[in-house]
């Protein structure tokens, strides 16, 4: 359905009231958004991916299925950034221009992010040195 940005369709109403919008189970004890603010270092709960894109879920808002997170542009690292995204739009994708393809990383493990978008496997406090 054809859908504006803030959500609503052609006729004006919303959308997303009609919307049933089931958890995933992978983002289950994922935070609600806005609850990892002033955090250096974030979980990730979920990792999607492209040829040239990477998204990390560090949050999750399950009234309206937006998820917060770091975003890694591939192509231009320098246009890598934090933002929020819909979760169905990456979760569902279909085949569309640029992108041939979104995926989840299925064996994705618990990984921590810095604000500057740098992986760990454990939190840096509690790496060996």
């Amino acid at each position: 359905m054809w859908r504006r940005i803030d959500g609503r369709n052609r006729w004006g109403k919303s959308d997303f009231a009609e919307e049933k919008i089931v958890e995933p189970s992978y983002l289950r004890d994922c935070p609600e958004y806005g609850k990892t603010d002033g955090k250096e270092f974030k979980k990730v709960y979920a990792k999607f991916f492209s040829p040239s894109m990477t998204w990390y879920v560090t949050e999750y808002e399950r009234e309206s299925d937006i998820c917060y997170g770091y975003v890694e542009n591939l192509a231009d690292p320098h246009c890598s950034e934090w933002g929020t995204f819909f979760h169905k739009d990456v979760a569902e994708f279909k085949n569309r221009y640029p992108y041939h393809y979104i995926e989840r990383d299925l064996y994705f493990e618990d990984k921590y992010i810095d604000l500057d978008g740098n992986i760990y496997d454990a939190m840096p406090n509690e790496k060996a040195a």
